[in-house]
């Protein structure tokens, strides 16, 4: 993204928070509703964190659907380890915390990853007819929990008040 806020292009955006320590870098992750936009309609924009979470959502979906299928779950899950480490090396490398930032019990990587879990469980409880059903609430419902879960983080994050354990690998 180029350009100032208040630009064309920023329209909708949280304002980009300069992070202390760093050099005139702006840090922009996602708010809560341009990542479910990511996860449920595939407008992930140009940001990289979104990207990720979508390509975690449909590869929870093409592990729905390929359960008998020797191997491809190996496959699926060692291409979402690859998402989620992507994303967390993206946060370390642009997320600079105050000294006195607390330690995460996970990584934003795996918020995601679980969050892209949700969304994928939540549309295909959808697509199925149910839409009254108890397990089409509880579906929805752990979606909104993991979005509030992602935007507390993410929002701590920005402010410097939080530290993600350090990337794998």
């Amino acid at each position: 993204m180029t350009g100032l806020p208040g630009a064309a292009g920023w329209a909708g955006r949280r304002a980009p928070l300069l992070v202390e320590g760093c050099t005139a870098q702006l840090l922009v992750l996602p708010t809560r509703v341009q990542l479910h936009l990511a996860v449920m309609d595939g407008r992930e924009g140009d940001m990289p964190v979104c990207r990720c979470a979508r390509q975690l959502r449909d590869l929870h979906h093409r592990r729905g659907h390929s359960m008998s299928l020797p191997g491809t779950l190996t496959e699926i899950d060692r291409a979402r380890a690859g998402y989620v480490a992507e994303i967390d090396a993206w946060v370390a490398r642009c997320i600079r915390p105050s000294p006195a930032a607390v330690t995460a019990p996970t990584s934003l990587g795996s918020v995601i990853d679980k969050l892209a879990r949700a969304a994928d469980r939540a549309t295909a409880l959808f697509a199925s007819g149910d839409v009254f059903g108890y397990d089409m609430h509880l579906a929805w419902e752990m979606l909104a929990r993991e979005e509030m879960v992602y935007d507390e983080l993410a929002q701590a994050a920005g402010e410097g008040r939080v530290r993600f354990p350090e990337p794998k690998g």
